[in-house]
């Protein structure tokens, strides 16, 4: 049943997964562990993948599935399901609420729903609110976010201190300029080739966010830059960009939350 189970930082650091509707709580809490189940869909069967996966999260609601799901598509055929979980155990909690679920939908439907999928695998990510950055009167609600940006770095051994001083930096620029995007910083887990910190921003779509950073006074593009020019010395690598989009048709929420 696992191997078919079913479920997901701009260089400029600009995550706010409309998992932003949990900002309040955010706010407050020093980190936030997020589970994603990564699907690869066969092409030719795409249509057939989207229409049993609407049924298979209608079946979530029905049996009030416990652990909310986002779901995010970043390149062609690949799907992405983030679940916020209080700690890694809670992984072992998803098995037994998917099994109920399948019981309900039946496995025939379950088994034609893994036909339609070349591979999957897992990964997780961890949330530092102290490295967070959210804007205190926000222009936008977590539910007109649905592009996001990411931005996955790779650092030389040993500059860790550094690169977090710099993004803690740049953060009380941001503060100071009373910028708008919001920034979700976080380290990657399971899944992840090696330590990793992920940056994430969003906005209602590309081109906004791309507007709204070139509305952004001189003097914080200068700063900013200045922040690029820092941490590019300290990337083994160029960092890994994707752009990604929000389904909401395919994202669920618990009737308790």
């Amino acid at each position: 049943m696992r191997k078919h189970f079913h479920s997901v930082l701009l260089l400029a650091v600009m995550v706010v997964f409309p998992m932003l509707q949990l900002e309040a709580q955010d706010r407050q809490q020093k980190e936030q562990l997020w589970y994603c189940w990564e699907e690869t869909v066969k092409p030719e069967m795409i249509e057939e993948y989207l229409e049993l996966s609407k049924e298979w999260l209608q079946i979530c609601k029905e049996e009030n599935y416990p652990f909310q799901i986002f779901t995010w598509n970043h390149r062609s055929m690949v799907y992405e399901y983030w679940s916020p979980l209080n700690s890694i155990s809670d992984i072992d909690k998803i098995y037994p609420a998917w099994s109920k679920v399948i019981a309900k939908w039946g496995e025939e439907k379950f088994e034609a729903l893994n036909r339609t999928k070349l591979h999957h695998y897992s990964k997780t990510i961890t949330i530092l609110g102290d490295l967070t950055y959210m804007p205190e009167n926000p222009e936008l609600r977590g539910d007109e976010r649905n592009y996001g940006r990411w931005i996955e770095i790779y650092l030389k051994p040993g500059m860790e201190e550094k690169f977090i001083e710099a993004l803690k930096e740049l953060n009380e620029q941001r503060r100071a300029f009373g910028i708008q995007d919001y920034l979700m910083f976080g380290v990657g887990g399971m899944g992840y080739q090696g330590p990793s910190f992920h940056a994430y921003y969003s906005h209602v779509s590309q081109q906004a966010l791309n507007e709204y950073y070139e509305s952004t006074p001189e003097a914080y593009k200068e700063k900013f830059q200045e922040y690029l020019g820092t941490i590019r010395k300290l990337m083994i690598k160029p960092p890994i960009i994707s752009q990604y989009y929000l389904l909401r048709e395919l994202s669920y929420t618990p009737a308790s939350l």
